[in-house]
């Protein structure tokens, strides 16, 4: 156990002082190779080379300046010749040190992925000069049955080639057939010349070989014969921009002498920006040399549009993502709804139109645009200033939708239907039993319904007060106020008994059938008054009698 104990502390001192440096990981399918320097990478691709053809992937940790060829024999500094390399760049830059090589290197059956399509960030890529005054072969060449797949994330930049075609990329050579494929799916090639040879600033592509752009961009590259692409192989624009690119003698962007297929229209709805010589927006493809006089566009002077489709069965095609010399007039609805369907506008966006004019006549008015909650107020200038439909237009000039925000109706007061409410003691009581409220913008609103202050006490008889209170979608409320009369319980009337004597007389016969009540005191007062009366009237009669017989 001791011996094992001692080992364990060796092995575990040995991988804390030993320097560590990953060359490469290896999973069941995938080797990865981990590089730092220029002799690392040309390693690894030699072993790529050399082993079987297989899926590889290179990560570059660090900038690397491309001293060491892979070949002796080849002027180029990584070549690639089997296998399925994906190099990803993590944001790093490769360059070269060697005026005549190329940097990268296809060829024969080898498959390169610059970056790849779900790793945008790890595809970082620069291909660069090391001196922005040198001047090179160009950065990347494919040759034989070679394909390299180009993605989002990858530059190439800043070179000027000498010895080769094409001032960043050559697919296939113009003198000799291959089966040599660039599918460029994102990424910039910029800012690089072919003043040498003159065939393409940007890319190249030789006899039977294919460029199929599918997204990126191309711009600022400067050639004689296509100052973007020059193709007399097959070249394929399904997606991408290609603009502000030079050419010095035919088509500052395409120029073409084999198989072509545009399926892009240069404007501002493709994502081609504005014109770098005159400062407006593309508009579209114009001819750029390729008619009988060799007749370059020129804003002034010849502006000749080109449809997409025309292009592309044209057998030689120079091109130019230009625009004429029309004014134009655009629409900026200002978030509204564009409603006009008269055909006489151009969809720039969703919610900007424009109109091409002839300079010095008058635009349409357009169909006024709509906005929710807002009335349509002309359309101003970018002073401010109402335009006149009236006028002529003589430049440029861009429109936008003017909203005057409608005045909101006055929000109702909701309505509480409550009447007043009779209980007798002991009664249950529901406040809201029979309660119902009503708005006008929100209906029923019985639910919201509550009650505000009831003092109600079923069980003693009185009068009490129930106060409601209800507040509708906007913050309206209003109050009511109810009487609930609680009554007594009705009781039943009992007979009273008359009173007995203290002493009946046993002798004198019940008499069974009175029903006489009430006082006996009165009844002997009122007998012995008639007695007396009966005698006066008896008395006064006698004397009267006596009277007269005096009398006689």
């Amino acid at each position: 156990m001791k011996v094992k104990k001692f080992l364990c502390i060796l092995m575990a001192l040995a991988v804390m002082f030993a320097p560590i440096k990953l060359v490469y990981a290896e999973t069941e399918e995938i080797k990865v190779f981990y590089v730092s320097d220029g002799k690392e990478l040309a390693e690894a691709i030699n072993e790529i080379n050399n082993g079987d053809d297989a899926e590889y992937v290179i990560e570059l940790l660090n900038d690397i300046p491309v001293e060491q060829r892979v070949h002796d024999n080849h002027n180029s500094l990584l070549h690639f010749e089997k296998g399925t390399t994906t190099i990803y760049g993590n944001g790093f830059t490769l360059t070269s040190s060697f005026n005549s090589d190329i940097v990268l290197f296809a060829s024969d059956s080898a498959v390169v992925n610059l970056g790849s399509a779900n790793e945008p960030e790890k595809s970082k890529l620069f291909f660069n000069d090391t001196d922005s005054k040198s001047t090179h072969c160009n950065l990347m060449h494919i040759d034989g049955n070679a394909i390299v797949n180009m993605y989002a994330g990858v530059v190439f930049q800043n070179n000027s080639q000498i010895g080769r075609f094409g001032g960043a990329i050559s697919v296939g050579e113009l003198d000799s057939e291959c089966n040599a494929v660039l599918n460029m799916y994102g990424g910039e090639i910029r800012n690089c010349k072919d003043k040498y040879l003159g065939y393409g600033g940007a890319v190249v592509v030789g006899l039977n070989s294919t460029f199929n752009m599918f997204d990126g961009i191309i711009e600022n590259n400067e050639s004689y014969y296509g100052g973007g692409v020059c193709n007399v192989g097959t070249f394929n624009m399904y997606g991408g921009v290609i603009q502000n690119n030079t050419a010095q003698k035919v088509a500052d962007d395409i120029y073409s002498e084999g198989n072509i297929n545009i399926a892009v229209t240069a404007n501002a709805t493709n994502g081609f920006g504005n014109l770098a010589s005159t400062g407006k927006q593309i508009q579209g493809w114009f001819e750029d040399g390729n008619n009988d006089n060799v007749t370059r566009w020129d804003v002034n002077n010849y502006c000749v549009e080109v449809t997409a489709e025309q292009a592309s069965k044209a057998d030689v095609v120079a091109l130019k993502a230009a625009h004429s010399a029309k004014v134009t007039v655009t629409f900026d609805t200002n978030e509204g709804i564009w409603n006009d369907t008269s055909g006489n506008f151009i969809e720039n966006a969703p919610t900007i139109y424009s109109q091409n004019l002839d300079p010095n006549s008058k635009a349409d008015t357009p169909v006024s645009p709509t906005k929710t909650g807002y009335t349509f107020g002309g359309w101003f200038d970018e002073k401010d200033v109402l335009f006149d439909f009236g006028s002529e237009v003589t430049a440029d000039v861009k429109l936008y939708a003017k909203w005057l925000k409608n005045m909101e109706p006055l929000n109702a007061i909701p309505t509480i239907n409550a009447s007043d409410k009779t209980l007798t003691v002991g009664d249950t009581f529901n406040p809201l039993e029979g309660v119902t409220a009503s708005d006008k913008e929100d209906g029923d609103i019985t639910k919201d319904v509550e009650v505000l202050s009831s003092d109600v006490d079923t069980t003693k008889a009185g009068t009490y007060t129930v106060t409601y209170k209800v507040t509708d979608s906007k913050g309206a409320s209003s109050t009511k106020t109810i009487k609930v009369t609680v009554k007594g319980k009705d009781t039943p009337v009992v007979p009273i008994e008359p009173e007995k004597p203290n002493n009946p007389d046993t002798n004198k016969p019940e008499n069974t059938e009175s029903v006489e009540t009430g006082d006996k005191t009165n009844l002997g007062l009122y007998t012995s008054l008639f007695v007396m009366s009966g005698l006066g009237i008896a008395i006064i009669a006698v004397l009267k009698k006596k009277k007269v017989l005096e009398n006689r």
